[in-house]
């Protein structure tokens, strides 16, 4: 049984620096001092996403590269489709999935693929100069209400703490 949420590498803004993830062919390498990674690569980092898709949320769809906001009907009438939109028959077409938050760094363990139980092995933590730890439904709030919140997950590791 597959669960609803898993590791995946996404690409991010910034220069690649030292000790910084990058996407090279279809392999992520950790970028040393060898300069490789100065010629126009992609930066990546590990993220927390999720299968559990909603009506309106924004999804990650890997075939085009895009976030777009979930509708029921592509065609819908009225105007108020957002600009990038998908519907349901897209999101399972393209495999799009959810982005939940970035996973901490210091879950080394962690490998792209692997998957999650989100009440047993994820906590949330909201990064504004000290760590804060939220629950599920005050991360789903928050963006509810359009606060722009860095989320950072933290993974139950083999020694049972969180990291």
């Amino acid at each position: 049984m597959k669960l609803l949420y898993f590791a995946k590498w996404l690409p991010v803004e910034g220069e690649i620096k030292e000790g910084d993830m990058y996407l090279f062919g279809n392999k992520v390498f950790k970028a040393g001092n060898d300069k490789r990674y100065g010629r126009g690569l992609k930066k990546m980092k590990l993220f927390l996403c999720s299968r559990d898709i909603k009506l309106y949320d924004e999804v990650y769809n890997p075939v085009t590269d895009e976030y777009e906001t979930v509708v029921k009907d592509l065609y819908e009438g009225g105007g108020k489709r957002p600009d990038k939109c998908t519907d349901f028959q897209e999101v399972e077409q393209c495999k799009s999935f959810k982005v939940i938050g970035q996973i901490s760094e210091e879950a080394t363990w962690v490998k792209e693929g692997d998957e999650f139980d989100e009440y047993r092995d994820v906590w949330y933590f909201e990064l504004n100069g000290k760590w804060k730890y939220l629950a599920r439904n005050s991360v789903d709030w928050m963006r509810e209400r359009g606060e722009e919140i860095k989320l950072v997950c933290k993974v139950k590791g083999p020694c049972g703490h969180f990291h």
